[in-house]
């Protein structure tokens, strides 16, 4: 399936819990209750699918982001070097990520004026 097939089903989970929800409505029975009652869970677990995975992506990104500047500058390895290497990673990450908003927040003030 592969990482593709899994964004695909994603982007396609609420249409599915759509189409159970409607499909439920032209029948009767047990059948009805448990395609509307799993419609209805895939269209409300799509929301928080999508925030897990913006937290995991961020957390990703930095640990990556992080982990470049720790193994390839020795002076940010060497400093770090008493941390557990995830730990370091994510603390290079958030540094590198500040100091560039910062960057990015002054000089955005400087074109205002």
């Amino acid at each position: 399936m592969g990482v593709y097939g899994l964004v695909a089903l994603l982007v396609k989970l609420d249409d599915m819990g759509f189409y159970l929800v409607q499909y439920a409505q032209s029948i009767t029975g047990l059948m009805s209750g448990i395609l509307t009652k799993t419609g209805d869970l895939l269209i409300a677990s799509l929301p928080k699918i999508i925030r897990f995975l913006e937290f995991v992506g961020t957390l990703a990104m930095l640990l990556v982001g992080g982990g470049m500047y720790v193994h390839n500058i020795a002076l940010i390895h060497d400093g770090l070097h008493f941390m557990p290497i995830m730990l370091a990673n994510l603390f290079a990450g958030l540094i590198v990520g500040f100091v560039i908003l910062f960057i990015l927040h002054f000089a955005k003030k400087q074109n205002k004026t």
